[in-house]
């Protein structure tokens, strides 16, 4: 049983310079900015990873 995709032309497709992948999205930027400051307030402090996280949480729901 074929679905209805299978059927489809891509012999017009071309090729577009145009489009660009970005290297990274942005969740994986927030993510990568989100674990660098964990790291950076680890080394500032010595408190649990929980205080951390509920900071963290703290200061991205006020913005």
């Amino acid at each position: 049983m074929s679905g209805f995709l299978d059927n489809i032309d891509t012999s017009e497709v071309k090729y577009t310079p145009n489009y660009g992948v970005s290297k990274e999205s942005a969740t994986i930027r927030v993510r990568k900015d989100i674990k660098k400051r964990l790291e950076q307030m680890k080394v500032d402090k010595d408190i649990k990873i929980i205080d951390i996280a509920s900071k963290v949480l703290e200061l991205y729901l006020r913005e």
